[in-house]
């Protein structure tokens, strides 16, 4: 039976307006790609993506993008949804950038309500006298997030290349994906600059952005749109329960030796006998916590990628692939070779 706190069910509580896909089942088709029958699996109607009030899972739709990928044999499909759909946004969020009064003002309308749009767990955009950088992350819980955070850089460039009515070229770029074996399109969309393999997503724009007007400027429509942004925002509290926190550190200290309770706890932001009180309270342990996100990510690895089980060893913050062989056969009687053959065999069926 699943969990209401396994790192699956905790990834659904993130949120993407689901306007996001409006045009994906025309970009499918241009790929020659039947949406629906990759769509269903995932438990996406693609009939939802034309409700501009509807939110799906963040996760979902990551998943979906990551599929597509995989079944194009794109590495940049996320880049090229970013720029497929870059002209066609509506909604609140995307009526509110393209109204604000000046680059600074849609800049912090941009940082403040982003949410609205998707759950983002870091987005800052901070301004010096030569640049701009704005840079991004997702929950740790959202395992799957390479082809999103492609179209994420895509958007953004292209709402500042809106704004400004004029080409934009970065300064630099950085993504936490892995390197592309084909980087020409992210070096050609992003920076002659770009990395991979980076802690946080990020766009450096040149400060002069901040000079420009905006010919679209509109101050009724922009100070609508904030209303309507902070309607939505206080219809969504963003507070995380402790399990969700905890999982998420797990998740990212993994592969560390940082994982201790008193390292977590100083993360946290609280004292060490707080979080194991805290834990107590719901019937929890912090090494019980550590070890069910273990199984769970593991299980979600062997699942969802084609790593080899040395690569997710690793990631999993064993000394050698022995050691997850044995937690693999506690957790499941199963060796992890064993295990992904049947997970995958009860998905075809």
């Amino acid at each position: 039976m699943t969990r209401l706190t396994d790192i699956v069910t905790l990834a659904d509580q993130y949120r993407v307006m689901a306007s996001i896909g409006r045009d994906l089942p025309a970009f499918s088709e241009t790929l020659g790609i039947d949406l629906g029958a990759i769509a269903g699996p995932l438990q996406i109607d693609p009939g939802c993506f034309q409700d501009f009030g509807a939110l799906i899972s963040l996760d979902g739709f990551c998943r979906l993008l990551e599929t597509l990928a995989v079944v194009s044999g794109d590495e940049a499909l996320g880049l090229k949804y970013g720029q497929f759909i870059a002209g066609g946004e509506a909604g609140p969020f995307s009526l509110g950038l393209a109204h604000a009064p000046n680059f600074k003002e849609m800049l912090s309308f941009y940082v403040k309500y982003i949410h609205v749009f998707t759950e983002v767990d870091v987005f800052n955009a901070i301004i010096e006298t030569e640049q701009i950088t704005v840079e991004w992350s997702y929950s740790p819980l959202i395992s799957q997030c390479e082809q999103y955070a492609d179209c994420e850089a895509a958007l953004v460039l292209s709402r500042f290349q809106r704004f400004a009515g004029r080409p934009v070229e970065p300064l630099d770029a950085q993504l936490v994906r892995r390197p592309p074996r084909d980087k020409s399109l992210h070096v050609k969309t992003l920076s002659r600059n770009v990395t991979f393999g980076a802690d946080i997503n990020m766009i450096v724009v040149p400060a002069s952005l901040l000079d420009g007007d905006n010919p679209s400027a509109d101050n009724v429509i922009f100070d609508y749109m904030v209303q309507q942004c902070e309607t939505l925002a206080a219809s969504r509290p963003r507070k995380k329960d402790i399990i969700t926190i905890l999982k998420e550190d797990c998740i990212e200290h993994m592969a560390t030796d940082n994982r201790a309770i008193a390292d977590v706890a100083r993360r946290l932001g609280m004292g060490e006998r707080t979080l194991q009180r805290r834990l107590t309270e719901i019937g929890s342990g912090y090494w019980d916590v550590f070890d069910e996100t273990r199984n769970e990510l593991s299980k979600r690895l062997l699942t969802d990628t084609d790593l080899p089980l040395s690569d997710i060893s690793v990631k999993l913050g064993y000394s050698t692939q022995s050691a997850y062989t044995r937690a693999v056969k506690r957790w499941h009687g199963k060796t992890p070779g064993q295990l992904r053959r049947q997970i995958r065999s009860n998905l075809r069926s």
